[in-house]
């Protein structure tokens, strides 16, 4: 049973009342004088008991002294015994290591040395007072306080663990937080480069419809055929990232983007109206899976720029690939047509210089005398054989 600290002292001190009863039941007792010794000694005792919490050392040595002096004013009466077993403890409980060694050292050698004085009329044997006395003072003092110890060092050890339990807790409740955050990070990402490169296509590919509707019919289902394919594509998109937050596994995602498909992201882009020219040097390297994910995002990210802020420029496109890195630049010139109005979503620059960093990579965009340059660079690793790039 579990015994709060506030209940300790006042459990103590009825243990001890519960010895006046059976000294009171003892026929020697009732016929000796020492009777009113033992029960103003365990009325003493008792009474100190109940400050045991707030001076735990004072209440040591007064049940101690009661004990000793019981001890030489009624020789072999121990009645006083249980007391200094309750308080040794519970100043163990109550002091530090060091401060309960303090009080029990002194208090040690008293117990020995009441015991001693009081043996001979006790009946002990003058070669036996003082293991006797040091036997009394183990019994009644140092063992309470290694049970003490014991159970300091028990409730210490409870503590820590809660401690370590809680932190853990703490720590993964933080990395849960953490994952969510990440997560939340890439789904935006995701639907900015979705709403960037799609849907810009078919504001572009709307307001052409429109100005051709009275000039050009042949041409305007071309823009219109073109807005459905934006659509369809925007929707399958949409799809596959909503799918990515489902937990079923057995659905295969789509393969991700790679570097190689650098030349169909600038063909579709012109089929929708862009005027781009793509050039690509050098040879070929090996870039990780994630780095030409990076790459296609990049280059899908300058373009829906250069489309949003200025529609009808011209836009040059060039792979390099030298020596241990590849770079990629996007450049636009200046452009007629008045800006499409997208709202600016900031997940764009800042979200593709985040990518990049974690792949190793650079980014650099600004303004140029006539224009916009976009310019990501990256490392690269072995070369791989020549891929043939589509220049248009």
């Amino acid at each position: 049973m579990f015994i709060t600290r506030n209940a300790r002292p006042l459990l103590s001190a009825a243990l001890v009342l519960l010895l006046v009863p059976l000294l009171l039941a003892l026929p020697e007792a009732s016929t000796s004088g020492a009777l009113a010794l033992g029960v103003a000694a365990l009325a003493i005792q008792a009474a100190a008991l109940l400050g045991s919490r707030r001076a735990p050392g004072v209440v040591l040595a007064v049940v101690v002294v009661v004990d000793s002096a019981l001890i030489v004013a009624s020789p072999g009466d121990s009645t006083g015994g249980l007391g200094v077993v309750l308080a040794a403890y519970g100043a163990r409980r109550e002091l530090g290591r060091t401060r309960a060694v303090a009080w029990l050292a002194p208090l040690v050698v008293v117990s020995v040395v009441a015991t001693v004085l009081a043996g001979p009329d006790a009946g002990i044997d003058t070669a036996w007072l003082v293991p006797f006395g040091v036997a009394r003072a183990v019994l009644l003092l140092i063992t309470p306080a290694l049970f003490a110890e014991a159970a300091v060092s028990r409730a210490q050890l409870v503590e820590a663990l809660r401690e370590r339990a809680e932190l853990a807790e703490r720590e993964q409740a933080a990395a849960a937080r953490h994952a969510v955050q990440q997560q939340r990070t890439q789904m935006a990402r995701e639907l900015h480069d979705i709403a960037a490169h799609h849907l810009t296509g078919i504001i572009v590919g709307a307001q052409a419809a429109n100005a051709l509707a009275e000039r050009d019919r042949s041409q305007q289902r071309t823009y219109l055929d073109a807005l459905q394919t934006d659509a369809r594509a925007a929707l399958d998109h949409l799809r596959l990232t909503v799918g990515l937050l489902r937990s079923d596994e057995s659905a295969d995602p789509a393969p991700a983007p790679v570097v190689e498909d650098l030349p169909r992201i600038i063909r579709d882009a012109v089929e929708r109206g862009m005027a781009i020219e793509f050039r690509t040097t050098g040879e070929p390297a090996t870039i990780g899976p994630v780095a030409g994910v990076v790459v296609i995002r990049g280059v899908q990210e300058a373009l829906a720029n250069a489309r949003k802020h200025a529609p009808d420029a011209p836009v040059t496109v060039t792979e390099t690939w030298a020596g241990d890195h590849l770079r990629v630049v996007v450049e636009n010139g200046p452009g007629s047509a008045p800006s499409l109005g997208v709202p600016h979503s900031g997940y764009g620059l800042a979200g593709l210089r985040e990518r990049l960093a974690l792949v190793g990579g650079t980014l650099d965009a600004g303004p140029t005398a006539s224009g916009w340059r976009t310019t990501l660079v990256l490392s690269v690793t072995v070369p791989a054989p020549a891929i043939k790039g589509d220049s248009e």
